[in-house]
């Protein structure tokens, strides 16, 4: 079913608001998907398919969704109470439950984010809702859904899930940056390979009795950066923009930052939308790159 790359990170603007800004980077078009935004009491079903016990929501929440498949997958929203999260693509690395455990509800990976937005009014209570849930996955269209997610609120904390062959890990007070596999450990070491790069110009320096200076001096640095868009280079860069990019004074301000800092960053999303050939592919297919930054509010 999916068949796309993502990256994603948490902001914080320069009077303590805090935003989650994601791409959504995918072969094909977004036909199936629909921004959604459902009041609260509304029966929330943790599976693919109401039930008559479904319980009702205690906040109202909004954000895109892929139809077709049952109720609705959620891949990115924020609520009433201003908890935000995004699911991103997590091949190869997740693993669910074939059941739910004694006294727990079976959750479906694509409808924990509706799960725990509807029912959830900070990271602290959704943190508690996880331990009564199981994420127990039903096959679309004969494939799983392997997903990991992001989650951040009023506080600006950003919170990582990831579903692995010992259970469901919570990663607190993370970077804020998630992309896709491998897992968020192993971005987190993997920026130590990147420890010696800065923004900064590098100063002249003398070799071999010559002055050297360095292209696009005063340009600012970067150099050493990946520059492939794999999830691991992506990660790295979003990590790097994030750290060094300046914070807008407010909402308005920043909201156009992920999209500015993401185009002046080329490669933390996939590649800009254009038509493309694979060798396997007996027709040409689209590339789509759609950016959200929900806000959690006041």
């Amino acid at each position: 079913m999916m068949n796309f790359g993502c990256s994603s990170f948490s902001w914080e603007t320069a009077d303590g608001r805090h935003l989650l800004g994601r791409t959504y980077d995918q072969f094909g078009d977004l036909k199936a998907n629909r921004v959604l935004a459902v009041p609260a009491g509304i029966p929330c079903a943790p599976g693919l398919r109401a039930g008559r016990e479904d319980p009702r929501g205690r906040y109202g929440y909004t954000g895109m969704a892929v139809l077709g498949f049952g109720e609705p997958i959620l891949v990115d929203g924020v609520n009433a109470a201003g908890l935000m999260g995004a699911l991103l693509h997590y091949p190869e690395y997740a693993a669910y439950e074939e059941a739910a455990g004694p006294g727990k509800t079976a959750v479906h990976p694509g409808r924990l984010l509706a799960w725990l937005l509807s029912r959830c009014g900070s990271l602290e209570e959704a943190v508690e809702a996880l331990d009564g849930l199981t994420l127990v996955d039903e096959l679309i269209q004969g494939k799983p859904l392997p997903a990991h997610y992001i989650l951040s609120g009023r506080t600006g904390e950003a919170l990582i899930l990831e579903p692995d062959q010992g259970g469901l890990s919570v990663y607190r007070r993370t970077a804020g940056v998630l992309t896709n596999s491998p897992d968020y450990p192993w971005h987190e070491t993997n920026l130590r390979n990147y420890a010696g790069v800065t923004n900064l110009p590098k100063a002249p320096r003398t070799i071999a009795g010559r002055e050297v200076r360095e292209f696009g001096e005063r340009l600012g640095g970067g150099f050493g950066l990946p520059g492939g868009y794999s999830s691991p280079a992506r990660f790295v860069r979003t990590a790097f923009m994030k750290e060094f990019s300046v914070r807008g004074r407010d909402t308005p301000s920043s909201s156009s930052l992920p999209r500015t800092s993401w185009t002046a960053c080329p490669g933390c999303s996939g590649p800009l939308p254009r038509w493309i050939y694979p060798r396997d592919w007996p027709r040409p297919i689209r590339t789509t790159t759609c950016m959200n930054r929900p806000c959690a509010p006041a």
